[in-house]
């Protein structure tokens, strides 16, 4: 692994647990696109920055390091809604659905897309016959 000299410090799994960590620093570590422990540490923090969250969520790869992303409580809405867009019921997906940062709109229609709830039908609720019962409890009231 090639990690630059002004890395080396702060690459160990201590530093990007750290709830002090340089958001620069995070962004640095994650810049080297390394799939590693480090990495998956750093994308964890609530210091890293959003935008390299939404850029890890971007490449679709499905694997750790954007379920991390989409874990994070500093991701975008816009991020966590996006790769609900892109359909499935993956682990990414489910992991940003249950993001508090995550569009209720957009976990709505992932949740109808994908079969975990259904649309109601309207229909199911129009009301045409008469309730007897109803209008017997009514009368006993009155009465």
């Amino acid at each position: 692994m090639n990690i630059p000299e002004h890395l080396k410090k702060y690459y160990n799994k201590e530093y990007p647990c750290s709830k002090n960590a340089n958001s620069d620093i995070l962004a640095q570590i994650l810049s080297l696109g390394n799939d590693d422990p480090v990495s998956r540490l750093a994308v964890l923090n609530p210091n890293c920055p959003s935008k390299i969250l939404s850029k890890i969520l971007k490449r679709e790869n499905n694997d750790e390091m954007e379920y991390f992303a989409a874990f994070n409580p500093n991701c975008p809405p816009e991020a966590l809604a996006e790769v609900l867009k892109r359909g499935g019921g993956d682990w990414v997906s489910r992991r940003a659905a249950r993001n508090p940062n995550c569009p209720i709109r957009a976990k709505l229609q992932w949740m109808m897309d994908t079969g975990k709830i259904k649309q109601e039908d309207p229909e199911i609720h129009k009301k045409d016959e008469v309730d007897t019962g109803l209008i017997k409890f009514e009368e006993l009231l009155e009465s």
